[in-house]
């Protein structure tokens, strides 16, 4: 534990001790991380809980994955919500069971370096604790199939849940998903039930994943602005997990939020099917090099790891480059205002479909770049990096209604 805390204490003096730019900096990338030094960097979507309940540590740098707190402190970020994402199949199996074991094992990697990162319970909160230069972890849940009763909604606020979702990508007992069989044409009577006691608590209503008219029920039932915590625009990329623009519109004007997702498939539309083509046409190669040797042996390993090397390069050079994200940025802008677009990476979710130049955390100084390439002001690009979600919490504390 002891040796923990010192690596955590050496990287933090190091990441200090580094010149603020690198030499070779640009103007623009030197202006856009100075806006990150100098911002609340929020991301609405990272699923690192999910990592950490496989095993896997956050504390240290990794190879692999796009986030970890050696790679937050590099990219600026200070203020992620981590969701717990509770797979579907699990709806009717303790979800509850399922959800503690993960918040714990979280909370165990959080607590081991409280120097460096700590909870969140509030927007004041947030800002105290970036305010005094550690991370400020805001949790959420990812498909709150918890939610058996109202009691449930209150029991998880008490153990920090902040913002919730009702499903994710099928329909469970609550509300349909976008992606899943209808059942109820929206909301169930208790998930309605639900969507009101998470306005009393003071708890974020999250309807990324729910069908059009789950979305719809929620803006006519809740009493605070809600969060598309990680979508994109319908308009620019047609798949039924993105918004579209009346949905967006109807968000707004509640003065909710829409924050960008980073998967490639819900940011360029023909992604999917050049995707596709290639998982086929490669699988089509492995069969015949199976046929040709049937035995496996060295040659057959040696000429499969070319193949898979291949389809690797063929795949990221298909994905779509960071500027996609501006454009889905610059699209909702335009469309409904600056006040009601952020960041929803879904990092840790994606697996490896972020787009070309934005692989991790560390490339948020590029993103900004782009942003200041395509026209947004400074105060837009604080907005957009976090001033926009801190402004939605306080909204939703504000309509709160039940001291728990």
């Amino acid at each position: 534990m002891r040796k923990k805390v010192v690596v955590i204490s050496v990287i933090i003096v190091l990441f200090l001790s580094l010149p603020l730019f690198p030499e070779n900096s640009s103007d623009l990338r030197i202006r856009a991380i100075k806006l990150i030094r100098s911002s609340i960097v929020a991301d609405t979507h990272e699923d690192a809980p999910t990592t950490v309940y496989k095993g896997e540590s956050i504390t240290i740098r990794r190879e692999k994955g796009q986030i970890d707190f050696p790679r937050m402190l590099e990219g600026g970020q200070n203020s992620p919500v981590f969701a717990i994402w509770i797979p579907n199949k699990l709806d009717n199996k303790d979800p509850e069971v399922y959800a503690l074991k993960v918040m714990a094992a979280t909370l165990k990697e959080i607590y081991k370096n409280e120097k460096l990162a700590e909870i969140a319970y509030s927007s004041d909160d947030i800002e105290r604790i970036v305010k005094n230069g550690k991370i400020a972890i805001t949790f959420s849940l990812e498909n709150a199939s918890v939610f058996h009763s109202v009691e449930y909604v209150n029991i998880f606020y008490k153990m920090g849940i902040r913002m919730a979702s009702l499903t994710h990508m099928s329909s469970n007992y609550l509300c349909d998903s976008s992606t899943g069989k209808e059942k109820w044409s929206g909301l169930s009577p208790l998930g309605k039930e639900i969507i009101r006691r998470m306005n009393k608590v003071g708890m974020i209503v999250d309807v990324s994943h729910l069908s059009d008219k789950a979305v719809e029920d929620i803006l006519s039932i809740s009493s605070a602005p809600i969060i598309a915590s990680h979508s994109c625009a319908r308009a620019l990329a047609e798949h039924p997990r993105n918004l579209s623009d009346k949905l967006i519109k109807a968000i707004a004007s509640k003065g909710g939020l829409i924050d960008v997702n980073f998967a490639s498939f819900y940011l360029d539309g023909t992604f999917i099917k050049r995707y596709k083509e290639i998982t086929k046409r490669y699988k089509q190669l492995i069969k015949k090099l199976e046929e040709r040797y049937p035995e496996k042996g060295k040659e057959y390993e040696t000429k499969l790891e070319e193949i898979k090397k291949d389809q690797k390069k063929e795949y990221q050079n298909a994905k779509p480059d960071l500027k996609i994200v501006v454009k889905h940025i610059k699209y909702i802008k335009e469309l409904v205002g600056i006040d009601h677009v952020g960041i929803g990476s879904d990092f840790e979710g994606i697996g490896n479909s972020a787009p070309r130049g934005l692989s991790d955390v560390t490339h948020l100084p590029d993103l900004v770049v782009e942003m200041i390439k395509a026209g947004f002001t400074d105060i837009e690009i604080k907005k957009i990096l976090g001033l926009n979600f801190l402004r939605l919490y306080k909204e939703v504390e504000k309509k709160k209604t039940l001291d728990l």
